[in-house]
């Protein structure tokens, strides 16, 4: 299913989320339009990582809609999301760190797919082969037979984001995806993210602290403060604002 020309792809509409009397998200209105690379920043404990798991059903709304091309999803389970085209990223590297780099990714199209394991040779094959072109891609070809325990935490990153474009989603939602990482690391990796969601006409949802980073990759940027949208623009207006830098820029973040 394609984004519907007009309509945004991701619509949350007063999504609030509350852990007993604390309020993490106070009524967040968010819209994103089809192939948009959206940032979503702000001091910590704003409720940007509370926002994501919810859109990406790890965390259930208190209140609110959430629509993924003007269908409802609030509620959905991430595995039901996920066949609705909506694939994330976690701040912590989700691999399985004993099974290869290639056998990690060829398990991702096996669940993103719904074959389970009865497979023929054949068909195994042909998903190793999808698997060897998409490490070229992601640029880890050359660690493919190397337990995910053993590879570096940047290439960790970089088969965790090859293991979501084996889903074949249509929006991302990364959060924190560069946590970890050197200065050099970070923009290669977010630099491959760009250029992977531009090419596959994706929309992109992240949550990052580095604004060098921010600033390159953003169509526009969401702001949050205290669980809700505080303010929203291009790289320009959002650094142009006296308010952001106060509450947020000016922090040293």
């Amino acid at each position: 299913m394609t984004a519907t020309a007009g309509r945004p792809i991701l619509e949350a509409e007063g999504v609030a989320r509350q852990f007993g009397r604390f309020v993490a998200l106070g009524g967040v209105d968010l819209a994103l339009e089809a192939g948009e690379k959206r940032a979503l920043i702000g001091p910590n404990g704003a409720g940007k990582s509370t926002f994501i798991n919810v859109v990406g059903g790890q965390l259930a709304a208190s209140a609110g809609t959430i629509r993924l091309d003007g269908r409802d999803v609030t509620g959905l389970q991430p595995h039901q999301l996920a066949r609705s085209g909506l694939g994330r990223t976690f701040q912590i590297s989700r691999t399985y760190r004993q099974m290869s780099v290639r056998e990690n990714l060829v398990a991702a199209y096996l669940v993103a797919r719904g074959h389970g394991y009865s497979l023929s040779r054949g068909r195994l094959r042909a998903l190793a082969a999808e698997a060897e072109a998409l490490l070229e891609r992601v640029g880890i070809a050359g660690l493919a037979e190397r337990p995910a325990d053993d590879i570096s935490h940047g290439d960790r990153k970089r088969l965790e984001f090859a293991m979501v474009l084996a889903g074949e989603p249509r929006l991302l939602l990364l959060d924190e995806p560069t946590a970890g990482m050197g200065l050099k690391e970070r923009h290669e990796l977010m630099d491959l993210v760009a250029e992977e969601a531009s090419g596959r006409g994706l929309t992109l949802l992240f949550v990052e602290h580095d604004i060098d980073v921010v600033f390159r990759i953003a169509d526009r940027i969401t702001v949050m403060a205290r669980g809700q949208v505080f303010a929203e623009g291009t790289a320009d207006e959002i650094a142009a604002d006296r308010e952001v830098q106060r509450i947020y820029l000016g922090e040293g973040h």
